[in-house]
């Protein structure tokens, strides 16, 4: 028995090597064309977009959006011939500025979708604020996908486990192989068709659409590989006490198990993405030969011990030792593959999962030793302590099946590509009533195309608030001329909603109102957002802080306070063209404000032809200062911030 195992473990690696297969997971950026935060001097013909594994064409899309939010694509996002992982895009001839690139990309074989966005500048810098991915249901997955991977790791591994321990351990297939094939066909089925049903969601497409990707493919193959179960185990009891039907069964699963190795994480390998789906195969059988072999060894010696069940325990063990050294290596070259470190096995999430994964296992060998040295030598004379014993290795298995669910449903530590941090602002309040609390961050968080998340929960117990309807309300509160705007937020999950829209429009201070409608009720949340500044500080020993701003077409503006401490201040702004040369500007209007209290006006005077100054009284604390040129290039807006010191002598009173 030990031999055929064997060949039946290791025989799959070289048909892997023949087999072509895609790769793919979650398609997190990796790298784009212009690039995250970079200043092009020529509007790009394209955008294209990198990502760590390959993404669904047709369900994944690229929106190149100009600073009045109008998009300036030309179709729809397409694949690139012979790079796989890369999706592109047509844009028109724009003028020089600041985009934003919001990218949504379905991943080819798990079915997980990430989103993000990410700005350049034709002309100008911009902010740099790559997306940080936030997957629908992706990072969040949901709790179907999650039970179907959990049922269909749980159904075959009993299948496999079953059809060999029912074929080689015993002389005799057990009376009670018919049920346990068909109870554990039920739990495959069930789980396929749950896991499947979560991907399709995740594409919000129907199935026709869905089963023509490769991730829809992988699930009917998956489903075709349980078709020799499904046959056996509907066959005549008096046929299911030979070998032949169960070892055709057994070779059924095993080619379910190939597809679903395929349609993983291993396939996104970056390094032999085919012996890693080896790897990974071989890891899915062997726990199948010992944990699915226990549970049909266990069903198979019920009743008082005699002879025949002592030899099939013994042909067991022998089994199940091998295929737990095969776990443990297949198990090691896989974390290996997939961690960036050993340090991530404590500080990611993934490397956590394989952590307590790993555990759990190491639980399930000290059982099996147990059985082993303790049980197996006298199982002709008593199998109490067998089944005691294995009943809790059992359980223990059903929780490590669910951790590997986990482990496939989060991106490996090693696939997480380093992204620049996003840049965002975040805000929290509640309603009137304290009924709702709501958290809204807004990403890049600075004047322009933003995406919009919000959270809403209830006041008092903290649980989602599941609204049928959520709609943002814009107003300005330092230029009520802009009137009000509204945008209309989409469900991601429960609680969870997010829309993106170019609602903040100008640089300062908002009220946002958050308008949750709850069948026939709705509640208005009170919101404050200022847009982010996006300067740059130059610091000299000495001299004031000069915070640098990049604007449209090409022009800067640096702004700086002098002293800087509290009192009497300089408000100095200047403007400066592409060569760093003074721009002429008609005029310029600059604001203050704290963080609480109400802006200021200031009295410019002009000190050259791009050079303004303004004198202000500032107490300690933060400040902001908005500003906005005049005449015919009023969209020179822009913003700084800084921190008003005290002044030494007040510094001196309060320590006394």
């Amino acid at each position: 028995m030990i031999r055929k195992l064997l060949i039946f473990l290791l025989a799959g690696v070289a048909a892997v090597a023949l087999t072509p297969v895609a790769a793919g997971a979650h398609a997190s950026i990796r790298s784009s064309i212009p690039a995250a935060g970079a200043r092009v001097e020529q509007p790009p013909k394209e955008v294209s977009i990198t990502f760590t594994e390959a993404p669904e064409p047709s369900f994944s899309s690229i929106q190149v959006l100009d600073s009045s939010g109008r998009s300036v694509t030309t179709g729809r996002a397409e694949a690139v011939w012979g790079m796989p992982l890369s999706l592109r895009v047509g844009v028109s001839e724009f003028r020089p500025g600041v985009f934003t690139v919001s990218w949504r990309a379905y991943s080819r074989v798990d079915g997980h979708t990430t989103t993000g966005t990410f700005s350049f500048g034709v002309g100008v810098s911009p902010e740099t604020a790559p997306a940080e991915p936030e997957e629908a249901p992706g990072l969040e997955v949901s709790s179907q996908e999650l039970v179907g991977r959990w049922m269909l790791y749980i159904g075959m591994v009993i299948l496999l486990g079953a059809a060999l321990v029912g074929s080689l351990a015993f002389e005799q297939p057990p009376a009670g192989s018919r049920r346990l094939l068909a109870g554990a066909l039920v739990v495959s089925l069930v789980g396929l068709a749950l896991l499947g049903d979560a991907q399709r969601q995740a594409a919000g497409v129907g199935w026709g659409a869905f089963l023509t990707t490769f991730i829809g493919r992988a699930v009917l193959l998956r489903a075709a590989g349980l078709v020799p179960v499904a046959l056996v185990s509907l066959t005549r009891s008096a046929l299911l006490r030979r070998r032949l039907p169960l070892l055709l069964a057994a070779a059924g699963v095993a080619a379910a198990m190939l597809i679903h190795a395929a349609a993983g994480h291993a396939a996104a390998s970056q390094s032999a993405p085919k012996a890693q789906i080896a790897f990974q195969w071989i890891h899915f059988m062997a726990v199948g030969v010992w944990i699915g072999g226990l549970a049909a060894l266990i069903a198979g010696v019920r009743g008082e011990p005699d002879e025949a069940k002592a030899r099939a325990v013994k042909r067991f063990s022998l089994a199940a030792g091998l295929a737990l050294f095969t776990v443990a290596l297949t198990g090691v070259l896989r974390a290996v593959a997939s961690l960036g470190g050993w340090s991530d096995l404590v500080s990611t999430t993934y490397g956590m999962t394989v952590s307590i994964k790993s555990g759990l296992w190491v639980a399930l060998a000290v059982l099996g030793g147990i059985n082993r040295f303790r049980n197996v030598p006298v199982a002709r004379q008593r199998l109490r302590g067998l089944r005691a014993v294995s009943k809790v290795e059992l359980a223990l298995a059903a929780v490590a099946l669910g951790a590997a669910a986990m482990l496939a449903s989060t991106p490996p530590s090693a696939s997480e590509g380093e992204v620049a941090p996003i840049r965002r602002v975040t805000v929290s309040g509640s309603d009137f009533a304290t009924s709702i609390r709501a958290r809204l961050q807004v990403s890049p968080g600075t004047a322009g195309p933003n995406r919009f998340s919000l959270e809403l929960s209830d006041y008092d117990t903290g649980d989602a608030v599941a609204a049928t309807g959520v709609t943002l309300r814009f107003t300005s509160l330092d230029d009520p001329a802009l009137g009000e705007s509204t945008l209309e937020l989409v469900r991601r999950d429960l609680g969870s909603y997010e829309g993106s829209g170019p609602n903040l429009s100008v640089p300062g201070r908002w009220r946002v109102v958050a308008v949750v409608q709850e069948r026939a009720d709705s509640t208005e949340i009170p919101l404050r957002v200022a847009t982010s500044c996006g300067t740059t500080a130059s610091e000299v020993e000495g001299q004031p802080t000069v915070y640098t701003a990049e604007l449209a077409g090409g022009v800067s503006a640096q702004g700086y306070l002098d002293p800087g401490a509290a009192g009497l201040n300089d408000v100095h702004l200047t403007y400066f063209d592409s060569q760093g040369t003074e721009l002429p500007v008609e005029g310029a209007t600059l604001y203050a404000a704290t963080s609480t209290g109400p802006r200021m006006t200031l009295q410019t005077r002009r000190l050259g032809v791009g050079h303004f100054v303004a004198d202000a009284e500032m107490q300690p604390g933060r400040w902001r200062f908005d500003y906005r040129s005049e005449g015919d290039q009023q969209s020179l807006m822009g913003c700084f911030e800084t921190r008003v010191a005290e002044r030494p002598q007040q510094r001196e009173k309060a320590s006394k």
